[in-house]
């Protein structure tokens, strides 16, 4: 599976999950997930997808200033229409070489990047959202069954197929 259908493929995931909520399911603050809420955890995500893809046409990425709104933990078909939309794009996007701006604490540092190696850490953090999703999901809704594999890393699968031959 190459990259972008990875990412489709982590995309789609969370698409299935928020389809299967109801709004206010979507935005319950759960006490297991620290008061947060499914809704946060695919907001979050929606906005570092947004952030790239922004990013892409700009030559840079912030992920920091992302746009940080909060329709998109409280509205399942705002959320669905975004992530379609990042999807989308993804499709559209190829190798392109990036700048990333970060700042840890000791002032703004620029770390040069591409297109394809933000789209892996996107993928690798998306697996961690939805690994805290699943456990917010087992927990309070029960009726939603999950893959699983979910929230369970590439490299992880593969190395327990390999080892349970």
């Amino acid at each position: 599976m190459n990259i972008q259908d990875k990412t489709h493929h982590s995309l789609s995931q969370i698409s299935t999950i928020v389809e299967s909520l109801d709004d206010h399911s979507f935005r319950l603050e759960l006490a297991v997930l620290q008061g947060n809420s499914i809704g946060k955890h695919v907001r979050h995500v929606i906005e570092f997808y947004t952030c790239l893809n922004d990013g892409y046409l700009l030559g840079e990425v912030d992920y920091d200033r992302r746009c940080r709104n909060q329709m998109l933990e409280t509205n399942t078909a705002f959320a669905l229409d975004q992530l379609a939309i990042v999807q989308i794009q993804v499709s559209h996007f190829q190798e392109k070489s990036l700048s990333l701006i970060v700042d840890y604490g000791s002032g703004v540092q620029t770390i040069q990047t591409s297109y394809l190696r933000e789209l892996v850490y996107n993928i690798e953090h998306v697996v961690h959202h939805l690994a805290i999703i699943k456990i917010g999901i087992q927990a309070h809704f029960h009726q939603i069954q999950l893959d699983e594999d979910l929230g369970v890393a590439y490299s992880t699968l593969k190395f327990q197929q390999t080892n349970s031959k």
